[in-house]
């Protein structure tokens, strides 16, 4: 936890200058250590988002969130507790997350962390899950998404765009 509001301000600061050296780019990545999520600390990550929220140049589809430390852990990210239990506290904290998350990876580590999901077959080189998403859980995501959109005042075509990216995530994910 932090110690005083000087602390939280001073990272504050570091995360806008961070962002100001952003702008214009096409991808943003945020490294989350184990520590923090062995630790169950967002906070951090929070103002981090907080601050994406506030910078109108940062886009949609656009963070990538990795999670640094597990590299020698034989099981796949989406199979540590700790992990899962992180995402979901992000996610509830800040569903509209989604928003921001890359058409990559990260989205669907978020949605299998997210979700009721189990692994039905794995060799070297690839893991096939079995993924249950609860419609509840595609209808928060989705509303939360666009109203963040509409929030940030993206155009109607923006917001469609938003809503496909997240629904192609989705329907990739559960086949």
């Amino acid at each position: 936890m932090y110690q005083n509001n000087e602390q939280i301000k001073v990272e504050i600061r570091e995360i806008d200058r961070e962002l100001s050296n952003l702008e214009g780019y096409a991808n943003i990545s945020l490294k989350v250590s184990r520590e923090n999520v062995e630790r169950g600390r967002i906070q951090k990550h929070l103002n981090f988002v907080n601050q994406l929220e506030k910078n109108k140049d940062i886009r949609n589809n656009s963070l990538m969130i990795f999670f640094d430390g597990y590299e020698n852990d034989a099981r796949e990210i989406i199979e540590i507790p700790e992990v899962r239990k992180w995402v979901s506290r992000l996610f509830k904290k800040k569903p509209h997350i989604f928003y921001y998350l890359s058409d990559n990876e990260t989205i669907s580590i978020f949605l299998l962390c997210i979700s009721k999901s189990k692994i039905v077959k794995s060799d070297n080189q690839t893991a096939t899950y079995e993924i249950t998403l609860e419609n509840h859980i595609i209808t928060k995501i989705m509303t939360s998404a666009i109203a963040h959109s509409r929030k940030r005042g993206d155009s109607i075509e923006k917001q469609e765009e938003v809503e496909s990216t997240i629904l192609f995530g989705i329907i990739k994910n559960s086949m």
